[in-house]
């Protein structure tokens, strides 16, 4: 028990319960937590207020700032210290975060594209298990900057396998978000949304040694004046980083403030990756600088709410700018620069009277000044009648290239103008027609005709289905989402929204946000933070009702519309291009249905995309189904069906998939409590994409089935003595290479037999029998357990014992090394 006391395992970082494939959380309606996670066998923690001192493991939730956010899953010491006092806006008068770990482990950070879908391959396998952090980014298809950030939960938001490096959110997340803008710039255009993953794992053949430590500090001098100081020093092998970072903020009101911001780093950082196809392949996102070589980052950034400067008349209106540059080499989570980069920009929403709204917005880049671009667009809406508005927008961009010896270069070019006609047929439907063409063209730049029809309806009071269609000279477009409204004040997206609507700046909602729709509500555009933990430019869209009952919805949100049933459908088509993982053609559907009720839950899914990539035609499939019944007060039912196939017209490039297959009864008789009983099968197959590798570094070809069976039962034969066994096999078959080669088999058997004997009063023993049998190694074992309990107390009970066996019980763990002294603490309540 004491043997390697301060020793870690870093593949159990932070455990979390898969209730697919441990089955204590079903059948009894139990939860289970983890107050102490671990990665070794010391936890301590003292907790006073919202101050703590801990050693453990823990996620770093640095943030704050542009370039030292710091999100890794450590193990080590960690401190907050916060101070009793709130600001205006409640935020803490000071606050401090440190950390101190060396974690044994590597950092991943990889951003995927949306794919209308929602299964993702990650780069690599065997994760450690809740060291992952997910978040869906929508970011300015011009700037880059994140307009819109949210956390998502484990086991609620997304479901992730970490031995496979496999993660499926709970609903399908699109290419694009409506940006707003009158004018598109291709036939799938928006804003571009990204999944992005962040995870710890630990390679085969590798001890890494890397001392992490860093902190954020902040205070409020006054109501209007806060600085803060964050920093970072992490020792990888390859992957050194050294990184300072001060800010200082100034805030007039809730939506008008100045930040500026200045940072230094020294070192590469760890790798990032980008994902266009879901994590068929990868491509790195480049870094460009060696490891001793410092580079600086500033920025400068503003935002003034109108309505908060000039008082009545300019409700909705904003003005917001920054300023941004960043050395070569620069490296930050997120922030990895390979040349001397320059960014600014400025966007303004005007209310013009009450009828007329404006809406400006210009972004300029500079490349190691050899190349530079600028986007402004300008839109103009004009409520004619009650029920017809006008819109007419303009857009141009301009990109100039020169080459090395800057003897020659590329200027490319468009202008386009736009008119948008939009009709309300009151509140049950809209329908609207645009058109769009380029006025001016220069270099290579292609015009950029379309023409498109879309429009809303409601089909219920509840349930609202819009979409739109369009076509034009970068190919044919379209999207089409449902809506679901919960209650008069709210309303939930089960899919996402994708027609234009006219909402301001930065409005592209995924299924994560609510609107408010009574006739109370109202739309606040604030900028004191964006939708992320950090400032923005662009500023966080707050929906209110004015009361204070306004209700949030979370990313994944369940709920049971039209008596337990929900549904949910998205589509969308058009060309996706990414300045890091290339472009491709991609059409994809999402189909979602379900119903709960007391003592029964069911949900199922179908998704598919067909993309095409430098003559490639590649096509994924996804079917999740999942039910979960109480089929008596005796008996309880668990089963799931889930797997995907991608495959293409070079398979080689685009093979991958899984299936998982399980079903379980639970059987406790609620007049005989002397019997209970657990039964769980499962099959598993799994078949790694091209672009994911092993712990080993190399890539993962081959394909796996396995078969699992347990039986569990207890029977007490009296109130002091009770039997009880368990039975456990899986058949596991492997072959190297995808589609080819014979599969090489194997079988593992346990058995285990038990007794729990109440000897006097307050003293029980508990005595085990065990053999595993493994058929391909003809290994053979058998051993035994004993233990001694002491009831404290009604509801707590503590033991001591020895495990003579060498193996677990549970037949996922075969590392041979559970024999020795335990202490056992057991507690009901």
């Amino acid at each position: 028990m004491f043997d390697n006391f301060l020793a870690k395992d870093p593949r159990r970082l932070l455990r979390r319960i898969d209730p697919d494939r441990f089955y204590p959380v079903y059948a009894d309606g139990s939860t289970l937590v983890e107050d102490a996670p671990t990665a070794g066998k010391l936890f301590v923690r003292l907790e006073a207020g919202e101050n703590s001192i801990m050693w453990g493991s823990f996620q770093t939730r640095i943030t704050g700032t542009d370039f030292a956010q710091i999100a890794r899953s450590l193990y080590g010491a960690r401190i907050i210290l916060a101070t009793e006092e709130e600001m205006e806006f409640g935020e803490k008068r000071a606050q401090l975060t440190a950390f101190a770990a060396d974690p044994g482990t590597v950092s991943a950070r990889e951003e995927f594209r949306g794919t209308g879908g929602s299964l993702f391959f990650l780069r690599h396998q065997d994760l450690v298990a809740g060291s992952d952090r997910v978040r869906i980014e929508v970011r300015d298809q011009d700037s880059g900057i994140v307009l819109q950030a949210n956390e998502l939960s484990p086991g609620t938001d997304y479901d992730i396998d970490p031995i496979q490096g496999r993660l499926v959110l709970s609903v399908p997340v699109p290419s694009t978000a409506d940006n707003s803008q009158l004018v598109q710039a291709g036939s799938l255009s928006g804003n571009p949304v990204f999944v992005v993953v962040r995870y710890e794992y630990s390679p085969s053949f590798d001890d890494p040694s890397n001392l992490t430590y860093g902190g954020r500090g902040e205070v409020w001098l006054t109501d209007w004046f806060k600085l803060g100081a964050s920093g970072l020093k992490q020792n990888e092998d390859g992957r050194d980083l050294n990184l300072i970072a001060g800010d200082a903020t100034l805030r007039y009101g809730e939506g008008t403030y100045l930040r500026a911001e200045l940072a230094s780093s020294e070192g590469t950082g760890g790798e990032e990756l980008a994902s266009l196809d879901g994590g068929f392949s990868f491509s790195t996102i480049p870094v460009g600088t060696p490891a001793d070589e410092e580079a600086l980052a500033a920025r400068i950034e503003g935002a003034i709410d109108l309505e908060d400067m000039l008082g009545g008349g300019w409700e909705g209106g904003q003005a917001v700018f920054y300023v941004e540059r960043r050395e070569k080499g620069f490296s930050a989570p997120g922030q990895l620069t390979e040349d001397d980069t320059n960014r600014g920009g400025l966007a303004a929403t005007l209310p013009l009277g009450e009828t007329t709204k404006v809406a400006l917005k210009v972004d300029g880049e500079e490349i190691d000044a050899r190349s530079s671009s600028i986007t402004a667009s300008g839109d103009v809406t004009e409520q004619i009648t009650d029920r017809l508005a006008v819109s007419i927008g303009t857009r141009y961009e301009r990109d100039e290239t020169e080459t090395v010896d800057t003897t020659a270069g590329d200027t490319n070019a468009r202008g386009d103008v736009g008119v948008r006609l939009t009709y309300q047929g009151g509140e049950e439907w809209e329908v609207f027609a645009f058109g769009q063409g380029s006025v001016l063209t220069e270099g290579d730049a292609e015009r950029n005709a379309r023409f498109g029809l879309g429009g809303r309806v409601a089909l219920t009071d509840k349930i609202t289905l819009d979409g739109q269609l369009s076509g034009g000279s970068s190919g044919v477009g379209g999207r089409a989402g449902l809506e679901y409204a919960v209650d008069e004040k709210s309303t939930t997206y089960v899919s996402y929204e994708l027609a234009p609507r006219d909402t301001g700046s930065g409005s592209g909602l995924l299924a994560n946000q609510a609107t408010f729709t009574s006739a109370t509500g109202r739309l606040v555009v604030g900028n004191r933070t964006r939708y992320s933990d950090t400032f923005s430019v662009y500023g966080e869209q707050r929906y209110d009702t004015g009361c204070e009952n306004a209700e949030t919805h979370t990313y994944g949100d369940d709920r049971k519309p039209l008596n337990g049933f929900s549904f949910g459908a998205s589509f969308e088509t058009g060309t996706i291009e990414d300045d890091v993982a290339g472009r491709l053609d991609r059409t994809g559907f999402a189909m979602s249905a379900g119903y709960e009720t007391d003592g029964l839950r069911w949900t199922s899914a179908l998704e598919a995309r067909f993309e095409e990539r430098e003559g490639e035609d590649n096509r994924v499939w996804l079917v999740r189904n999942n039910l979960v019944a109480e089929l008596n007060p005796d008996w309880s039912l668990v089963s799931k069906l889930d797997f995907a196939v991608g495959d293409g017209s070079d398979s080689s490039l685009f093979a991958g998939g899984f299936t998982e297959a399980s079903l379980g009864f639970g059987y406790r008789p609620v007049l005989d409590g002397r019997l209970n009983a657990l039964l769980k099968y499962t099959y598993f197959r799994d078949e790694p994409t091209t672009g994911q590798v092993s712990p080993s570094g190399v890539s993962s070809a081959y394909e796996q089935r396995s078969h699992i069976l347990s039986v569990d039962a207890v029977y007490a034969l009296h109130p002091r003595f009770s039997i009880g066994g368990k039975y456990g096999l899986r058949f596991s078959e492997l072959r190297e290479a995808r589609g080819e080669g014979e599969f090489f088999s194997s079988a593992t058997h346990l058995g285990v037999v038990r007794t729990d004997w109440e000897m006097l009063r307050r003293w029980s023993l508990v005595a085990e029998g065990r053999i595993l049998t493994i058929d391909a190694a003809e290994d053979r074992r058998i051993g035994s357990l004993v233990a001694v309990y002491r009831r404290l107390g009604e509801n707590f009970r503590l033991g001591a014992g020895y495990n003579f066996s060498d193996f677990s019980d549970d037949l996922t763990n075969q590392d041979y090394t559970s024999n020795g002294w335990f202490i056992n603490a057991t507690g009901k309540f």
